[in-house]
């Protein structure tokens, strides 16, 4: 589905859906907020206590287990998912307006990344240009002269270098301050603990340019809406084990086993960390891959973390294709569809609780393997096929 629209147009649409979000939390009197409500009319004194009076019986009414100026979190599973939808198009709206109108980045929260809440995958915004910019970061050539909007790579001085990457750590701040309120008030102690230590480590960039540990925000941006209904605990482990997935691997396994034992992780999300991290001296082969994968199908919940942060990886190659060879493509497809898949799928019969997650997980790798298939016939064809 393709829909063409104008700034002024997509404003708007950002008021409607803000305005639907917010009521499916229990906002109810943001019908009566001046301004950002759907009423712009100023409103006498007389009539706003009416009003006001006529908007706490219908929140009593519509959601009696909240106080007055109480409301459910957009990530709470009492929050029906039409409301998430809604709150993620917002931010990806706004994301993509933010950066188009100061390229420079700013530090208000529509320069954050989107952090997903809803189980749909977020909207992709398309911009017509007249010429490919090349970015430090990724671009998406899609079709014809659409591709999604980059932020510019030439800067005017050297002073715009350092504010924008000063923006960037202020947003990663953000996001990190935002992961800590939400991990507190869910009891998720140890995936406190797994953030600080993900952001100790994971101080590199990625291929594209991005910061290491945006990586990470995605896996755990994925996992949440999937698995919020889940108990407690094993969230936690969960999203415990995807924060610090790759520590052991890519870092010193000493140092990093270090901290692991000092933060007093249980034994099963240690476990799952383990499960998915190669030996020392992984060679590839056929044998240790499949060792690799018994491993992981016998820990059983780490078959999650390895299919969420496949998922992340085969979208970054759909992202970016240009910074990964056809050969690397080739064999993350040849993986996914040899070992992570029917593992999924043996994880899931022994596991009847987490059918539905895994079954939906299996579903987007396979979306995404067939237009990762897509790109690699065009590079068959070369650079022109590609569009470059």
């Amino acid at each position: 589905m393709k829909l063409k629209i104008n700034e002024t147009q997509a404003k708007t649409i950002i008021k409607a859906l803000d305005l639907y979000s917010r009521l499916q939390m229990g906002q109810i009197h943001e019908l009566g907020t001046p301004y950002s409500g759907p009423f712009t009319k100023q409103i006498e004194k007389a009539d706003k206590e009416k009003l006001e009076d006529i908007l706490n019986e219908l929140k009593q009414t519509l959601f009696p287990e909240l106080s007055q100026g109480a409301f459910y979190g957009i990530f709470s599973q009492e929050v029906p998912d039409e409301a998430k939808i809604s709150y993620d198009m917002i931010q990806v709206i706004r994301n993509h307006l933010a950066w188009k109108n100061n390229p420079k980045g700013g530090i208000t929260v529509d320069f954050d990344q989107p952090l997903k809440s809803s189980k749909e995958p977020l909207i992709e915004i398309l911009e017509k240009r007249v010429e490919k910019v090349n970015l430090g970061e990724c671009i998406v050539r899609l079709t014809g002269n659409e591709e999604q909007v980059p932020l510019p790579e030439k800067f005017d001085s050297l002073q715009d270098k350092k504010e924008i990457a000063r923006n960037a750590e202020i947003r990663l701040e953000k996001q990190r301050n935002y992961l800590r309120g939400y991990f507190h008030s869910r009891g998720m102690y140890q995936s406190l603990k797994a953030l600080e230590i993900a952001f100790k480590y994971h101080t590199n960039k990625r291929k594209g340019g991005q910061p290491e540990i945006t990586h990470q925000f995605e896996l755990v941006s994925y996992a949440l809406p999937i698995f919020e209904k889940y108990e407690t605990i094993f969230l936690d482990r969960l999203i415990s084990a995807l924060l610090l997935h790759d520590t052991l691997e890519d870092y010193d396994r000493v140092k990093v086993l270090k901290d692991l034992e000092s933060s007093n992780f249980d034994k099963e999300t240690l476990s799952m960390i383990f499960a998915v991290t190669k030996k020392e001296g992984f060679s590839k082969t056929e044998k240790e891959y499949q060792e690799y994968y018994n491993g992981i199908v016998k820990n059983q919940l780490a078959i999650i973390v390895k299919m969420i942060d496949r998922l992340h990886n085969i979208e970054s190659m759909l992202e970016c294709p240009e910074i990964f060879t056809l050969k690397k493509r080739e064999k993350y497809i040849e993986e996914t569809e040899k070992y992570i898949i029917p593992s999924g799928k043996q994880i899931r019969r022994e596991k009847p609780e987490l059918y539905q997650p895994i079954t939906f997980l299996i579903r987007e790798l396979k979306t995404y393997i067939s237009f990762t298939k897509r790109i690699n016939e065009l590079d068959h064809w070369g650079p022109k096929g590609l569009g470059l």
